[in-house]
C-alpha cells in the first residue's frame, strides 16, 4: 500500500493537520517542541513519514532513538548532527563538541529553518534531550520545530523524558484510539468490508481501538466472520501465539490466575480471585501473570485490581480454557461472588442448554433494573434470558424487551446488531414500538411514525394500559423531535392517564410535557418552576429528566446562568450512571449555553467530551445539535478546517427530524455569515423556509436564526423582502416579551432603516436592541448588535459614531477570541479612516480604497469584497479602477505584489 493510500493518511487527518499547524507556527512565529504520543501500532511511524514528506522548504532531519543507546550520552544529538547538511564531518574541527549547546549552535548556522523528527523518543538519552530543549529555547524566531514521537504507554520511560514531557513540551498531540465510525471507514477502505455499526462497535471493544490490531483482524477474518450474528470475533494468530507463550512461561498458579481473571468481569479484585480460586494467597500467581505481560495492575483504585493488557489478550486466554474447565470456573464464580447480577450471569455462562428457571430469574432481575432506568444492565439480562428459554413467545417478548432497553440506554449499534432477531419476531404492537423507538434515535422520521402509529392503533388502553403508556411515551419523544409541541402534550397526557404512577414512562412524559407547554406558552406559564419543583420529589434516576428539561427552558427564556447549573447537574458523574440519552441531550444544550454566555473554550470542551460518546452510541438524532455549537465557534475563530469537521456531522435531509434539520441549517447560516457570504446564508436558510410551511418552530428563544436571514436579505439588496419576513416574528416576540429575540430582530430592523436612508430610525432601533439585553449575559449577541450598528452608521457617513460602535464590538470579540470579526472590525475602522496602517500612503489611497485593496490583494473576488464591505459590486469596481491608476498597476496580481511590498 502506498503511503498516500495508507489508512493513517485519512484516519489521522486531524493529527496531521495539527502537526502542520505547529510547523507553520514554528516557521513564522516561534520555535516549538511538540510531543506526538501514541502506542505501538497506533500509526505513529507512518504519520511521521507522511508529515516529513510534506515539510517543504527548510531542513528536515528524521532520526530514531534506540533502547540500547539510551545510556549513551549525546547519541541521538550526534545522529541529528550527522544528518544536518552543515560544514564539518564527524571528527573534523568544524563539528561542535558534545555539549548542551551543540544543537543550538548547529541550528543557528543553518541557512534555513530546521525540523527535527525523533521517533521512539522515549528511548532518547538524557543529554540529547537537554540539548534538544536548549536548541528550541535558544533558537531565533521561526527557526526550529522539534517533533518527538513517543509511546505513551511504555513502562520504561526515563525520569528525564518524564520531566521533559511535564515541563518543557509546548504542545502534545495524542494519537487516540480509533472510534467505531473510524473502524467502519477503515474496514471499507483497507479491506473492502462493509461493517454494520454493531460489528464495528464489537471490533472496537475487541481491539480497544488499536489501529494495528484492527488491521490484523481485517486481514485474517473471512467473510463469514462479518455475517455471523454472534458477539464473537477472531483473535489474530500472532496474539494467540504471544498469549500461548506467556501462559507456557507461567507456573500452574500463574496460569490458573490468568484463566480465572478471563472469566470474571474486569477490573477483577484481588479478593475475588482469592475467594473463587480457593487459595489463601493468589498474589504470587497474579504477579507472574503481570510479569509475563498478560495482566496489569489497575491504578487509581483503593483495592488491588487487575485487568488484561488488552481485550484481545483476555479473549485469547478465555478461549484457551477447555469447555469443562470454563464451566467449572463460572460455577465457582457464581458460588463465590456477591451480587445477584454477577451470580446470575455466571450461572448463565455455565449453562449447557435451556434453563427456564434461570431464564425467569434473569427476566425478573432485568425488570428491576428497567424500572430504575438502568437500561444497559436490563438489556444484558433480558437478552441473556432470551437465550435460555425454549418458549417461542417468551423468547420473542424477552428479545423485544432487550432491544428496547438497548435503545433506552442509547446504545444504537448494539440495538441494530439485534435488529435481525427482532424482525423475526411475530408482528405485534410491542415489536412495532421497539422498532419505532430505534428509528427515532437513528433519525428515521417516516419509519418511526409508521411503526409507532401502527402499534398504538393496535392497543386498547383499557385492557393493556401499561403497553399503551409505553407506546404513547415513544410518541411523546417522536413529537418532540418533529417539533410538534401540541401533539407532545397530548401524548404525554395519555401516558399519565394510562401508565403506572412513578414508572419511567410516566415520569419522563411529565418532564417532557412541561417542556412542551413551555414551547407553546413561553415563560409565563411557570413551566420552569414546575420542573425545578419536581426535581426534589422524584427518584435520583428520574431527577436527570427534570434537570435537563428545566435547563433547556431556562436557556430558551434568556436565563443562561441557571441553565448552565441545571444542565451540568443532569450529567452523570460516572459512566453508566443515569440515562445516557438524557445526558446526551443535556450536553448538547450545555455546550450551547456556554456559547451564549461567551464561555467558548468550555463549550468546545463539552463538545469534545460528548463527541466520543456520540460516536460510540452513533446517536444520529442528536449529532447536529451538538456539532452546531462547535462549528460556529471554530468558524468565528477562523479555524475553517475544524469548523468543516463539525459541519460534516450536520443533516439537512428532508427525511430527517426537524430537531436535526433546524440546528443543521442554522449552523450553515451562521458559518456562512461569518465568511461574509450573504448568498450562502440565503441558500442555507432554504430548508428552514421549506420546513416553515408545515412546522411552527418560530417560538421565541428556541431556534434563533431570523435576524441573520433578514440581515442577509438586506445586504443582498432585498430590503422589502427582509421587511415582510421580519414583521410576524417581531410581533410574536413582542407578544411573548422575549427580550433577546426582540433585541436581535430590532437590530435587523435597524439595518432595514439604514438601507432606506432613515438613519434616525436606524439609530433608535439599534439603541433599543442594546437596552433590551442590557442585563442579560449574552456577550456575542451584544457584539453583533454593536457591529451591525457600526456598519450601518459607517455607510451613512456617521464615522465618529460608527467608530465608537465598532470599537465596542471589537472589544467583546477580542474577549471571545472571535478573530474573524476582530479583523472585520479593524477593516471597517480603517475603511472609515480610523486606525490607518502606517504603511499606507494617505496621499494616494483613501480609507475605502485601502480597504478594497486589502481584500482584493488577499485573493477575494469583487463580489466577495463587496459583501465583506457591505457595498455594491459596482462600487468595488469603481474603487479598483482608481486604485490601479494611483498605484500604477494593471492587474489584481500586480496589485497584490505591490500591496505585499507596502
Amino acid at each position: 500500500m502506498s503511503e498516500t493510500g495508507h489508512p493513517v493518511t485519512t484516519l489521522r487527518r486531524h493529527e496531521l493537520d495539527t502537526l502542520n499547524a505547529h510547523l507553520a507556527t514554528a516557521r513564522s512565529d516561534r520555535s516549538l517542541l511538540v510531543l506526538l504520543e501514541g502506542p505501538l501500532g497506533s500509526g505513529r511511524t507512518t504519520l511521521l513519514s507522511r508529515f516529513t514528506r510534506q515539510c517543504g522548504d527548510g531542513i528536515t532531519v528524521s532520526v530514531s532513538a534506540l533502547p540500547w543507546t539510551s545510556d549513551s550520552p549525546y547519541d541521538l544529538a550526534e545522529q541529528v548532527l550527522d544528518a544536518l547538511p552543515l560544514p564539518g564531518a564527524a571528527g573534523e574541527a568544524g563539528r561542535p563538541a558534545p555539549s548542551p549547546l551543540m544543537l543550538a549552535e548547529a541550528f543557528t548556522t543553518a541557512d534555513r529553518p530546521v525540523t527535527v523528527v525523533v521517533d521512539d523518543a522515549h528511548w532518547t538519552d538524557t543529554e540529547s534531550l537537554r540539548a534538544l530543549v536548549t536548541a528550541v529555547r535558544r533558537a531565533g524566531c521561526g527557526r526550529v520545530l522539534v517533533l518527538l514521537a513517543a509511546d505513551d504507554g511504555a513502562a520504561d520511560l526515563s525520569p528525564a523524558f518524564r520531566r521533559l514531557r511535564d515541563r518543557h513540551v509546548d504542545h502534545t498531540v495524542p494519537l487516540r484510539p480509533l472510534t467505531s465510525a473510524e473502524i467502519r471507514d477503515l474496514a471499507h477502505t483497507a479491506a473492502g468490508v462493509h461493517l454494520s455499526p454493531g460489528k464495528a462497535r464489537l471490533l472496537h471493544e475487541h481491539t480497544g481501538g488499536d489501529l494495528s490490531s484492527v488491521l490484523r483482524i481485517l486481514a485474517e477474518a473471512t467473510p463469514d466472520t462479518w455475517r455471523d450474528t454472534s458477539r464473537s470475533l477472531p483473535v489474530p494468530a500472532s496474539v494467540h501465539a504471544e498469549v500461548h507463550e506467556a501462559l507456557h512461561r507461567c507456573s500452574p498458579a500463574g496460569a490458573a490466575a490468568a484463566r480465572l481473571v478471563s472469566v470474571l468481569h474486569e477490573p477483577v479484585r484481588y479478593e475475588d480471585v482469592r475467594d473463587v480460586l480457593g487459595v489463601r494467597d493468589p498474589l504470587p500467581g497474579l504477579d507472574e501473570a503481570v510479569r509475563h505481560g498478560l495482566l496489569r495492575v489497575v491504578d487509581g483504585t483503593a483495592r488491588t485490581c487487575f485487568r488484561f493488557v488488552s481485550p484481545m489478550a483476555r479473549a485469547a486466554v478465555y478461549r484457551s480454557v477447555p469447555p469443562a474447565e470454563r464451566r467449572e470456573l463460572h460455577l465457582r464464580a457464581a458460588a463465590g461472588l456477591d451480587g445477584t447480577d454477577a451470580v446470575l450471569e455466571h450461572r448463565a455462562a455455565a449453562a449447557l442448554g435451556g434453563d427456564e428457571e434461570l431464564s425467569a430469574a434473569l427476566r425478573d432481575r432485568a425488570g428491576v433494573h428497567a424500572a430504575a432506568g438502568e437500561w444497559p444492565t436490563a438489556a444484558r439480562l433480558f437478552l441473556t434470558a432470551a437465550e435460555l428459554t425454549d418458549g417461542c413467545d417468551t423468547r420473542d417478548a424477552l428479545t423485544i424487551a432487550g432491544v428496547d432497553a438497548l435503545v433506552g440506554s442509547a446504545d444504537i449499534p448494539a440495538a441494530m446488531m439485534h435488529t435481525p432477531m427482532l424482525e423475526e419476531v411475530r408482528p405485534c404492537p410491542s415489536r412495532d414500538a421497539s422498532l419505532g423507538y430505534l428509528d427515532i434515535h437513528r433519525g428515521r422520521r417516516r419509519a418511526a411514525h409508521a411503526s409507532l402509529h401502527r402499534a398504538v392503533a393496535a392497543l386498547n388502553p383499557a385492557t393493556d394500559p401499561a403497553g399503551f403508556a409505553s407506546v404513547a411515551q415513544r410518541l411523546v419523544l417522536h413529537s418532540l423531535c418533529e417539533w410538534r409541541p401540541e401533539r407532545l402534550v397530548h401524548w404525554a397526557e395519555r401516558v399519565q392517564e394510562t401508565g403506572e404512577p412513578g414508572t419511567s414512562p410516566v415520569v419522563e412524559a411529565w418532564a417532557i410535557r412541561t417542556l412542551g407547554q413551555a414551547i407553546v406558552h413561553g415563560e409565563g406559564d411557570g413551566s420552569r418552576e414546575r420542573l425545578v419543583a419536581e426535581i426534589g420529589s422524584v427518584s435520583a434516576t428520574h431527577t436527570q429528566r427534570f434537570q435537563m428539561a428545566a435547563g433547556w427552558v431556562a436557556l430558551a427564556m434568556d436565563d443562561p446562568v441557571p441553565a448552565r447549573g441545571l444542565l451540568e447537574s443532569a450529567l452523570p458523574t460516572r459512566e453508566g450512571d443515569g440515562s445516557a440519552r438524557i445526558s446526551l441531550w443535556a450536553e448538547a444544550w450545555l455546550a450551547r449555553t456556554h456559547f451564549v454566555l461567551g464561555e467558548w473554550d468550555e463549550a468546545l470542551r463539552v463538545v469534545a467530551r460528548a463527541s466520543a460518546r456520540f460516536e460510540r452510541y452513533e446517536l444520529t438524532l442528536l449529532s447536529p445539535l451538538l456539532h452546531w455549537t462547535a462549528a460556529q465557534v471554530h468558524a468565528l475563530r477562523g479555524d475553517q478546517a475544524a469548523a468543516g469537521n463539525h459541519l460534516r456531522r450536520l443533516d439537512t435531509s428532508p427525511e430527517g427530524y426537524p430537531i436535526q434539520v433546524i440546528p443543521s441549517a442554522m449552523c450553515n447560516i451562521q458559518c456562512a455569515a461569518v465568511r461574509g457570504d450573504h448568498e450562502a446564508v440565503l441558500r442555507a436558510a432554504r430548508p428552514l423556509l421549506e420546513l416553515s410551511e408545515s412546522v411552527d418552530f418560530h417560538q421565541p428563544g428556541f431556534w434563533p436564526w431570523h435576524d441573520m436571514y433578514a440581515d442577509a436579505l438586506v445586504l443582498a439588496g432585498r430590503v422589502e423582502e427582509a421587511d415582510a419576513f421580519l414583521r410576524p416574528h417581531e410581533e410574536r416576540s413582542a407578544l411573548a416579551g422575549h427580550r433577546s429575540t426582540m433585541a436581535k430582530l430590532s437590530a435587523a430592523r435597524g439595518r432595514i432603516h439604514a438601507a432606506r436612508g432613515d438613519i434616525d430610525q436606524c439609530r433608535r432601533a439599534f439603541e433599543r436592541a442594546l437596552e433590551l439585553i442590557e442585563d442579560i449575559p449574552v456577550p456575542y449577541y451584544r457584539a453583533r448588535i454593536h457591529f451591525g450598528h457600526g456598519q450601518a452608521l459607517r455607510r451613512a457617513g456617521k464615522r465618529r459614531e460608527a467608530d465608537a460602535a465598532l470599537a465596542s464590538a471589537r472589544e467583546i470579540y477580542v474577549s471571545l477570541g472571535a478573530s474573524v470579526y476582530v479583523d472585520q472590525c479593524d477593516r471597517e475602522l480603517r475603511a472609515g479612516g480610523f486606525n490607518r496602517p502606517r504603511s499606507e500612503d494617505p496621499t494616494k489611497l483613501t480609507a475605502q480604497e485601502w480597504a478594497v485593496t486589502e481584500l482584493v490583494a488577499s485573493g477575494m473576488t469583487n463580489r466577495e469584497a463587496a459583501e465583506r464591505l457591505c457595498v455594491s459590486v459596482k462600487t468595488v469596481q469603481y474603487h479598483l479602477t482608481r486604485i490601479y491608476a494611483k498605484c500604477g498597476v494593471r492587474s489584481r496580481s500586480a496589485l497584490a505584489a505591490k500591496f505585499a511590498e507596502a
